[in-house]
């Protein structure tokens, strides 16, 4: 954030540049935290495109807890305990999306509209 502010300073209309960024940030958090909210609930509910109102606001509010807790107790090193249960909780998804980079890589080696460019440019090739 001191980064964000210092460049922020040295723009004309600092307190007009500040408070927009503050709302944009704002609107940011909470607009993730909704998605996340009902994706949370819509797995719990089986995949059905428009899970309880209840049960996102259950996660919404389970989430918010957890992030709160982890605020409360981390002291000053607060937002360091934040971004350290962040990235743990982050590092199974590193091995799906691993994988997801590899299936993408093998279906897109077998799609027919990239094996038939690059027999055309191999055709290409040969005539030249």
């Amino acid at each position: 954030e001191g980064q964000l502010f210092g460049m922020l300073g040295n723009l004309p209309l600092v307190g007009v540049s500040t408070v927009v960024v503050m709302v944009l940030v704002s609107i940011f958090f909470v607009s993730g935290a909704d998605a996340a909210s009902m994706v949370m609930g819509s797995l719990t509910q089986r995949g059905t495109l428009r899970p309880s109102p209840w049960i996102v606001a259950f996660w919404g509010a389970l989430t918010g807890g957890v992030a709160a807790l982890l605020l409360w107790t981390g002291g000053a090193d607060a937002l360091n305990a934040l971004q350290t249960m962040t990235i743990i909780a982050a590092v199974p998804f590193v091995v799906v999306m691993i994988g997801l980079c590899v299936c993408l890589y093998r279906d897109l080696s077998t799609d027919p509209l990239i094996v038939g460019e690059r027999a055309r440019r191999h055709t290409l090739r040969q005539i030249d």
